[in-house]
């Protein structure tokens, strides 16, 4: 019995850790992008990572540099086309902050002497 039991134990618990894990990068049945997305460069380092909701931007959302450092922190406002942003150097060092409506820049931007 305690073999039988092992032996269902060892065949279960891989597709367990299997279903557990997230999909990323998919799209609805309209094609619309929908929950986790991580886009990378040609060289394989994550380009961005962050969620779409309806193929909108949603939450939070990071950006790098082709060299790994963060590029920019992005907070997507629900149901909007607004963004606040914080924006870093390839260093990583912020050297500005402020809000998007839709790709634009909008309102006051602070900017950083680095």
């Amino acid at each position: 019995m305690k073999k039988q039991l092992c032996l269902l134990l060892l065949v279960l618990i891989p597709f367990t850790f299997l279903s557990a894990q997230e999909t990323i990068n998919q799209t609805d049945a309209n094609g619309k992008k929908q929950g986790h997305w991580i886009g990378k460069f040609p060289n394989g380092t994550i380009r961005y990572e962050g969620s779409f909701t309806n193929d909108q931007p949603a939450g939070d959302w990071k950006r790098f540099h082709e060299n790994g450092r963060i590029k920019a922190l992005l907070h997507h406002l629900q149901n909007t086309d607004k963004a606040s942003a914080e924006l870093f150097d390839s260093n990583g060092i912020r050297y500005a902050k402020g809000n998007y409506k839709g790709t634009a820049k909008d309102s006051t931007w602070n900017y950083y002497n680095n």
